[in-house]
């Protein structure tokens, strides 16, 4: 997945305490063996920073040196910023002050994403250090205070004489690189406010954030797992990483007691969990009408001028064709031996006989060989990422839980952030964030500064493409029938879980959200229900 905010979707706890692992659809695991380099799979206790190895864990000094190097930008960006005032009032004068305006905010944008990415990923790295926290909340004060100071320019350009605006860009050529970037601005005409009203929109931004902030916390580090028996009679203890192991076992009275209990303490607090999620809602609600829009789907499409048609037909269209899903399920339920098949079924593969465990210096041998068709450039640049550690490998006490890219497309490269647990899933979740990665380094590359970022409508391409490479690598490689049977499951799952599942979340906030704007109120038990009725038409038939 995408990190931060490129990647919009709403992930929140009342869809949890569904008993549906949406928050699991990237986490995993890991435990010291306490002599190996690398954690070994067998779950016992989430490790600390200090029990592993440098090489499996980010080298953050690659973006600043020290946090003495993040202040001086903190301190150059925060000037810049001030002088951004000295255009308002004067871009319409001539090319030139809308070309020095134009510049000054790209210079802005990049060394602000460096700042924040630093900020961020310390933070993610143990969520209960106060002074990562700290300087997470100034990065984002000070996004704050850039997005209120640049908040008069779009208003500006869309007050001028259309005629002109043209004017300036076909008498300027360097003003001409921002053809399209002022095509969106004027597409956005009737749903932009003015300076002040767009000042006080950014202001707004902390708020909407907190909810997801807070949520990220209050599970990630406050939440106490349970320790329950594994299929030997061993403890197990129970983590965000740990669960998905225990889903892969092919012992079902221990995927139903893990399952059971890890969601002990998203039940317990289910109201609190409750309130966040109807408050990032409405904040959505909120921006959405105060830009004039009908409702916060058309409101987040219309940013990548996206119909709301595109995402209305892919709920309908799936919803109509759910009957090879069904199939899928049926098999399943029939090879299993169960009466029912519950969500704790659908991990466990079909071939117990050819389940592997994946060390991750393994995978990333195995992974570089199924990339070679991107050509050598390609994987040289993704070993290069493996060597000098852009990714951060084990789950550790007190790190956030799932995985993501920076995606960062200039000054900084990106880096990975992973919760490996031996599975083969790991190994998919590592070739699909170096899609991430490569997508960012290329068009950081290749495309000039106000085009170097990417849309979320795109995202998922590169990543896609290489979970397939890694398929097709893995089956041309099988050396048994039940492995290649095994990887077609896998192939089976891919799809249920890329297209099917996330479908039915995308139906899920379209329902609810559409719901509440309408006046609907809420309560924890009703989303629940209505997450339960939409995910569990994947499962059911009839």
């Amino acid at each position: 997945m995408k990190f931060a905010n490129k990647f919009n979707h709403i992930i929140t706890a009342l869809i949890i305490t569904m008993s549906i692992p949406l928050f699991t659809m990237c986490q995993k695991s890991e435990t010291d063996d306490s002599s190996a380099a690398a954690p070994a799979a067998e779950a016992s206790a989430q490790l600390t920073r200090d029990q592993v190895e440098d090489k499996y864990k980010w080298d953050l000094t690659q973006l600043y040196t020290d946090q003495n190097a993040w202040e001086a930008d903190y301190t150059e960006i925060e000037s810049l910023v001030g002088t951004l005032g000295s255009f308002e009032g004067k871009l319409s004068k001539s090319s030139d002050m809308l070309l020095k305006c134009m510049k000054l905010t790209d210079k802005l944008n990049t060394k602000f994403t460096k700042l924040r990415m630093y900020a961020s990923m310390g933070k993610d790295l143990d969520m209960t250090v106060a002074a990562k926290m700290d300087l997470f909340e100034r990065a984002n004060a000070l996004g704050t205070k850039f997005a209120g100071a640049a908040a008069f320019i779009n208003p500006e350009i869309l007050s001028m004489p259309t005629a002109k605006l043209e004017g300036f860009i076909k008498s300027n050529k360097d003003l001409q690189l921002y053809k399209q970037k002022l095509g969106d601005i004027s597409r956005l005409k009737a749903h932009t406010l003015s300076a002040k009203e767009e000042a006080l929109l950014a202001s707004a931004g902390p708020v909407e954030s907190s909810f997801m902030n807070t949520y990220r916390i209050f599970t990630g580090t406050e939440f106490k797992f349970p320790t329950i028996k594994d299929d030997k009679g061993n403890d197990y203890a129970l983590t965000n990483g740990s669960f998905i192991g225990a889903l892969h076992s092919n012992d079902r009275a221990f995927r139903k007691r893990a399952y059971e209990n890890f969601y002990t303490p998203f039940i317990a607090h289910n109201g609190t969990l409750a309130g966040l999620y109807n408050g990032a809602i409405k904040a959505k609600i909120f921006n959405a009408q105060a830009r004039k829009y009908e409702t916060t789907l058309e409101y987040a499409l219309d940013q990548n001028c996206i119909p709301v048609e595109v995402y209305k037909n892919l709920v309908s269209t799936v919803n109509a064709n759910i009957a090879p899903l069904h199939r899928w399920a049926s098999v399943k339920k029939k090879m299993l031996g169960v009466e029912s098949l519950h969500v704790y079924d659908t991990y466990v593969t079909l071939f117990p006989g050819s389940k592997k465990e994946y060390t991750y210096d393994e995978a990333c041998e195995i992974v570089l060989k199924s990339l070679a068709p991107m050509g050598e450039e390609y994987v040289k640049e993704v070993k290069h990422s493996m060597d000098n550690r852009w990714i951060d490998v084990y789950e550790t006490k007190n790190k956030r839980g799932g995985a993501y890219s920076s995606s960062s497309t200039s000054e900084a490269h990106p880096y990975i952030l992973l919760n490996w647990n031996n599975q083969l899933d790991d190994m998919f979740t590592l070739t699909h964030e170096i899609g991430h990665n490569m997508h960012s380094m290329y068009t950081g590359k290749n495309q000039p500064e106000p085009y170097a970022d990417y849309v979320i409508f795109l995202a998922e391409v590169a990543s896609i493409t290489n979970e397939f490479l890694l398929l097709d690598y893995l089956i041309e490689n099988a050396t048994t029938k039940d492995e290649k049977l095994s990887l077609i499951e896998k192939y089976l799952n891919n799809i249920k879980g890329t297209f099917f599942r996330q479908t039915r979340f995308a139906e899920f906030e379209m329902t609810l959200q559409g719901e509440i704007e309408k006046g609907a109120v809420y309560s924890p038990e009703k989303i629940n229900k209505l997450f339960s009725k939409i995910y569990l038409k994947s499962l059911l038939s009839g």
